[in-house]
Parts: structure tokens; C-alpha cells; sequence
């Protein structure tokens, strides 16, 4: 019996301190006080040069932060991956690495991105308008492929709002 009571309590402390590491982890940082460089944070990495999907990217978040610089709070502390590929045509991708207050843009899926959007560029364009039924109608029917969006789904809000 005495077993199991330092068994169960060696279980409260491990739970108790993943909790506190896990919350310290997600602390939001305080808000931007300088200037925002769009030129500085959006950079264009290996393979972006001849990549339509990295141009029309990098030009959304320039333009973005340009216009709109407390957006930059979303990027901060960012530590993800995500890419986004015309699985209609196989013909464009695009890997967004946010990281050290950075975004890099790379051409095609690169390495293991932590969320994926597979689909078309109309999906992709009139996603973030759809409502529940129309986006799990397109995942059933394959014509929207989504990987890593609930493990993620922290990272993915920040990414939405930042295009938005």
C-alpha cells in the first residue's frame, strides 16, 4: 500500500511540473516597442527565387506588416513549420519556417513541416470563408488534405490571424 501512495505521488509531482514547464513555455511575450522591418523578418530562402507560391507569400506578409506592424506580435516566438502544396497540379509548394522572429519562405514541402495544407489554389483561397460542413466535405473527398492542424492549432491561429 505504502507502494502505491509514493507511486501516485510520484506521478502528481511529474504531472505538476510538465503543467508549469508547458505554461511557462506558452507565456506570451510583451508586446513589440520598436520598429517593425518587414524587409528584415520576411526572408527568402533556398528554392524561393522561381516559386510563385513563395513570391505571392513573402509579398502578403511584407505587405501585412507594412501596413499592419502589431501583427509582427504574432510571428514573435513563433517556433513552427508549415507548408502548403497544389496537390491538384503538383506543380507548386511552399514551406513557411517561423523562427527567431523570423519568417523564411523555402520552395516545395521541406523536410517535416508541422502542419500541412494540401489542395487546390481556389480551396486555398476562400479556406478561411468556408464554414465547418464545406471544409469536412472537401477532407473526405480528399480534396483537402490537413496534417498536424490540432497538435498545432496554437501555431495555425497565429498563422491566421497574421493573414488576416
Amino acid at each position: 500500500m505504502t507502494i502505491l501512495y509514493i507511486a501516485v505521488a510520484i506521478v502528481a509531482v511529474a504531472a505538476t511540473v510538465f503543467l508549469l514547464r508547458k505554461n511557462a513555455a506558452n507565456k506570451p511575450l510583451p508586446p513589440f516597442e520598436g520598429e517593425v522591418k518587414p524587409e528584415e523578418i520576411v526572408v527568402m530562402g533556398e528554392g524561393s527565387e522561381a516559386n510563385g507560391l513563395c513570391m505571392i507569400f513573402g509579398n502578403m506578409f511584407t505587405q501585412t506588416l507594412k501596413n499592419k506592424p502589431y501583427k509582427f506580435d504574432k510571428v514573435r516566438g513563433m517556433n513552427t513549420s508549415i507548408s502548403i502544396e497544389d496537390i491538384k497540379t503538383n506543380t507548386a509548394a511552399v514551406t513557411m519556417v517561423f523562427k527567431d522572429d523570423r519568417i523564411t519562405l523555402l520552395g516545395g514541402v521541406v523536410g517535416k513541416p508541422k502542419i500541412y495544407i494540401g489542395t487546390d489554389p481556389q480551396t486555398l483561397m476562400s479556406l478561411s470563408s468556408m464554414e465547418k460542413k464545406e471544409i469536412l466535405k472537401k477532407v473526405l473527398s480528399r480534396e483537402l488534405k490537413l496534417r498536424g492542424l490540432i497538435a498545432n492549432f496554437d501555431d495555425f491561429k497565429k498563422f491566421s490571424s497574421l493573414m488576416g
